[in-house]
């Protein structure tokens, strides 16, 4: 059940929910499990409420800026089944928002057994 959370500008041409199944798709693919597995979810950030460093972004119609992603999942995955997992998922999110590659913040986080609480218990 890995978790994919985008925060983000909303750009003129976005598909929100192509957006989640692209993202999702490249992080199942990366993991070898089933899209359906992943959960993601995206965060509209208005214009004027996003300061990347000294400058506030989204205003004037200028919609560059650095979506801030996270994925969360269960540990035990290799750093190799990571890094494609970050790089799947930039990649989805470039092409989706229309921004450059350089343009996007994705950060990992493990979940570790016992510190997560879902399906009625914790796990």
């Amino acid at each position: 059940m890995p978790i994919i959370r985008i925060q983000a500008i909303r750009t003129e041409h976005l598909e929100v929910a192509k957006l989640l199944v692209d993202t999702s798709g490249a992080l199942a693919e990366a993991f070898g499990i089933e899209p359906a597995q992943c959960w993601s979810c995206f965060t509209e950030i208005r214009p004027g409420e996003y300061l990347e460093g000294a400058r506030l972004r989204g205003e004037g119609g200028d919609s560059r800026h650095s979506p801030l992603v996270a994925v969360s999942a269960y540990e035990g995955r290799t750093a190799a089944e990571i890094s494609k997992a970050l790089d799947g998922v930039a990649e989805a999110v470039v092409a989706n928002l229309g921004l450059e590659r350089g343009d996007v913040f994705v950060e990992y986080h493990e979940l570790r057994a016992g510190q997560v609480y879902t399906g009625g218990g914790v796990r």
